[in-house]
């Protein structure tokens, strides 16, 4: 079920663009690095959540850019999460 979301956010990601929906498409930014983070997260693969922090920070750019404080606090409170959880399980490798 989390792997068929992260397919539809990237769909959805074609429909929208910074430039034109900057909101709508930070918004399914954002909702792509949490689904990327949680299928990263049930298969201990470091290069999904490595893909969801880059979804998370290029959400947070846009955020940033329009001025959505609450829902940039949001996103990089997710982002800093996702970091650590990518360096834990970094660490858990060697």
């Amino acid at each position: 079920m989390v792997k068929e979301a992260v397919g539809v956010f990237r769909l959805a990601l074609e429909e929208y663009s910074p430039e034109d929906t900057p909101h709508d498409w930070a918004m399914v930014m954002m909702n792509l690095g949490n689904a990327l983070k949680k299928l990263g997260e049930m298969k201990r693969d470091t290069g999904l959540l490595q893909d969801a922090i880059e979804a998370y920070s290029r959400s947070l750019a846009v955020l940033e850019r329009i001025g959505d404080v609450e829902t940039r606090d949001l996103v990089a409170n997710s982002l800093a999460e996702t970091r650590k959880k990518l360096e834990r399980m970094r660490t858990k490798k060697r």
